[in-house]
């Protein structure tokens, strides 16, 4: 038998594919075109992210300053801020009341009446009384002036007459008229500021026989 050549064996390997295999550089060229395309591919995403930063739009407005209007929604009681008890000052009829429970009132709106019949008539009889007091002034005036007057006229006559005539008592007792005139008259008057002060208080009761609201709001009770 004779040995196979190494070359012819070397040969078939070659042909068959089979031994050790040399290392060739050529096959390392994947790796390399495996990084360039990854480094392209992150220089593109950035240039596209550049591209959608630069095409951002922003509304802007300028700031004013106005109201601000809040709506709560809850439910539960309402506390009123304010209470006012409103009532009548006077006595007498409840004549009407205007207004009910939950109403919506104005300041200055009529929330009740009495029956003013009776104030009407003191008001009336108060004003008469006035009236009737300045009459009595008027009178204790003109008894002043008439008993001033005779009184002038006795010191006249006494004086021409050199002092004889009329009497010394005469004369004295008409100067207490004098002074009694002027009493009288100044009673009078004080009777007039008594007859107007009696007026305006049945007049106020009679302005008090009307409630009004004292403010915007709404009636809690009646």
């Amino acid at each position: 038998m004779t040995d196979p050549s190494p070359a012819g064996g070397t040969e078939i390997e070659r042909t068959l594919g089979l031994g050790a295999a040399k290392p060739h550089r050529g096959r390392r060229w994947p790796w390399w075109f495996l990084a360039v395309a990854l480094l392209v591919g992150a220089v593109a995403a950035l240039w596209t992210l550049r591209d959608q930063g630069d095409g951002v739009e922003y509304k802007t407005q300028d700031a004013s300053r106005g109201d601000l209007t809040v709506t709560v929604t809850a439910t539960g009681n309402l506390q009123p801020t304010n209470e006012y008890n409103v009532g009548i000052e006077v006595s007498g009829t409840l004549a009407h009341v205007d207004v009910d429970f939950n109403d919506r009132v104005k300041v200055g709106q009529v929330l009740a009446r009495l029956d003013t019949t009776k104030l009407e008539a003191q008001v009336l009889q108060s004003r008469a009384a006035v009236a009737s007091s300045k009459a009595g002034v008027a009178q204790a005036q003109a008894t002043v002036l008439e008993t001033r007057a005779d009184l002038a006229k006795l010191r006249h006559v006494r004086e021409l007459s050199g002092g004889k005539v009329p009497a010394a008592q005469d004369l004295i007792a008409a100067e207490a008229a004098v002074k009694r005139a002027e009493a009288a008259e100044a009673s009078a008057r004080a009777q007039v500021a008594q007859a107007e002060a009696t007026l305006k208080v049945n007049e106020t009761d009679l302005s008090k026989a009307v409630v009004y609201s004292p403010t915007d709001g709404v009636v809690l009770t009646r």
